[in-house]
């Protein structure tokens, strides 16, 4: 496990890379520094954003899963009842399924 200090130098805002700060990009070292430091500090709570919903629903209708992309559109749209993208991708949905 690398050392608090040399995790806290690679957060995002000292602006030091995990390779100049001696980390090797195959070691199990990097994996735990972008899992503690890194990664969670471009990670917000987005269990009310319209957008961030509207965004999985399409990665489901991608993927065929038409159920958990119209949830996903019909969470989108709970939350801002005129986006618009989120009606408009779940009528996509509906046809994928046949409805």
């Amino acid at each position: 496990m690398p050392s608090r200090a040399r995790i806290d130098a690679v957060r995002p805002s000292s602006g030091t890379t995990l390779r100049q700060a001696g980390f090797s990009p195959r070691s199990a070292a990097w994996a735990i520094v972008l899992l503690v430091a890194i990664l969670p500090a471009g990670c917000r709570d987005r269990s009310d954003d319209a957008e961030a919903y509207c965004s999985r629903g399409f990665a489901h209708a991608e993927k065929g899963e038409y159920d958990l992309a119209i949830k996903d559109y019909g969470k989108a749209i709970d939350l801002n009842p005129d986006y618009a993208l989120a009606y408009y991708n779940r009528g996509f949905a509906y046809q994928g399924k046949g409805q």
